[in-house]
């Protein structure tokens, strides 16, 4: 039987190219409505999406004849993977196609942290000439802590590797494993000697509102923190509250609480206290964005749906 798959998100033309090739039929709706999703998922095999839509029991009970889901990205915070799992439905997704550019946005933030390179920026341009408020603290020799060891993790570490400091991480749910540019080590370990922190974990229950002020207080000595992984993983009171008394002396967000259209008056309130604070650099989550990055993820993507198909010469991999 002919396996009919449905795309609701923007993916490379290569996928849609690749999945006809393999002989899927592959319909193409990157404009699809809910409703219309809802009408017409009984009729598909697979769907393959990024984030425009949350696929709850509710979505899935239409789904009768659905065998995977393939998330283009990492997060899966807005698939019920459980309820897929109950339903014998496979969960896909790519973390490992965009990891190097989150790896190298990671790297950027950093140095514009130590440098100050945001603020210096803005100075010029308003045409100040001052230097000596925007010097700089090497990286050399300082300890950077990574929260979960994944692929984007990992990438951010090896592109470290080149900058003599030392890297340590914790990661709660895969605890032996080794790697030749990061050290594992323990929470406690983590809070006394890392000096710029990084947060890669996915949004759960357990990660959401990780970073509070009981958490920040922990660090002996915390300079630097980045956040590229959700929003949500963070409380941004506390956030702004640790930077307002020097207990981080500045922080780079890829991602905030309230993205998208799920911000309410007290996170846009907070959302406002970051853009305006001096020692606080954001970006609108881009961090896995790149043109090599859209295209590696869709190889990956392709990959994947081919092993679970067990096509071609992949179930080797």
């Amino acid at each position: 039987m002919e396996k009919r798959i449905l795309i609701v998100d923007d993916l490379h033309t290569d996928v849609r190219t690749a999945l006809r090739r393999l002989g899927f039929r592959v319909t193409y709706a990157p404009s699809l409505t809910e409703q219309v999703l809802r009408e017409q998922l009984a009729s598909y095999h697979g769907i393959t999406l990024r984030s425009r839509f949350r696929l709850g029991e509710d979505v899935l009970n239409s789904a009768t004849q659905l065998e995977f889901i393939a998330r283009l990205g990492s997060g899966l915070e807005h698939i019920d993977t459980r309820e897929a799992q109950r339903r014998g439905i496979e969960v896909l997704h790519t973390p490992e196609g965009n990891a190097p550019s989150v790896g190298e946005h990671c790297l950027g933030m950093l140095l514009a942290l130590g440098h100050r390179l945001h603020s210096a920026h803005q100075s010029v341009v308003q045409g100040n000439k001052e230097r000596h408020s925007f010097i700089g603290d090497e990286l050399m020799g300082q300890c950077v802590g990574l929260i979960g060891y994944g692929h984007t993790a990992r990438a951010f570490a090896e592109r470290l590797a080149s900058l003599s400091v030392r890297t340590i991480a914790y990661d709660k749910y895969h605890p032996n494993w080794a790697h030749p540019h990061a050290k594992s080590v323990s929470m406690e370990t983590l809070f006394g000697e890392a000096q710029i922190l990084s947060m890669h974990v996915p949004l759960t229950a357990e990660t959401q509102g990780l970073v509070n002020a009981q958490f920040l207080k922990r660090f002996k000595q915390l300079n630097y923190f980045i956040n590229t992984s959700r929003g949500q993983v963070v409380d941004t009171a506390a956030l702004c509250a640790a930077l307002d008394k020097g207990v981080i002396q500045a922080a780079a967000l890829d991602v905030w609480e309230g993205e998208g259209n799920t911000a309410n008056a007290d996170t846009r309130q907070r959302l406002k206290r970051l853009q305006a604070h001096p020692n606080v650099l954001l970006t609108p989550h881009i961090a896995g964005l790149s043109q090599a990055a859209f295209q590696r993820m869709g190889e990956v993507l392709v990959s994947k749906i081919k092993k679970f198909y067990h096509i071609g010469d992949d179930e080797s991999d």
